[in-house]
């Protein structure tokens, strides 16, 4: 439908035509996004069409999408999982959140170092 009617070309002619890098424009999409659905296929879905309109073939901006998005649905409680988890072990949400955000943090750092440092350098 966005393909059809026209809007997924405007927004990515937007997003090239910014003076941020697409590095950062794709990070920023699928974090929030991640927040927002709390699950892999709706960031997926959003964010993995406009890095293939953006950049095809470039699987570095595909691993930004897919950590960046994962970091963002894992410190959230619209995630089911971490309701299951936090109902079934009766522990609190935010303390559990809380330690998933920094594991979340330290998996972002990683790979933004790595990638940074093997394509970016």
């Amino acid at each position: 439908m966005l393909t059809v009617i026209g809007t997924l070309d405007e927004i990515v002619s937007v997003f090239n035509n910014s003076s941020l890098p697409q590095a950062v424009i794709i990070a920023c999409l699928s974090f929030i996004f991640g927040v927002m659905t709390g699950m892999g296929q709706g960031y997926i879905a959003i964010v993995m069409p406009i890095v293939a309109l953006m950049a095809p073939g470039n699987i570095v901006l595909v691993g930004i999408a897919m950590v960046y998005g994962m970091a963002g649905q894992m410190v959230t409680p619209t995630h089911l999982c971490i309701l299951v988890t936090v109902e079934y072990f009766k522990c609190r949400l935010w303390k559990t959140i809380g330690k998933c955000g920094v594991l979340s943090l330290l998996m972002v750092l990683i790979f933004s170092a790595w990638t940074y440092w093997r394509y970016y350098l």
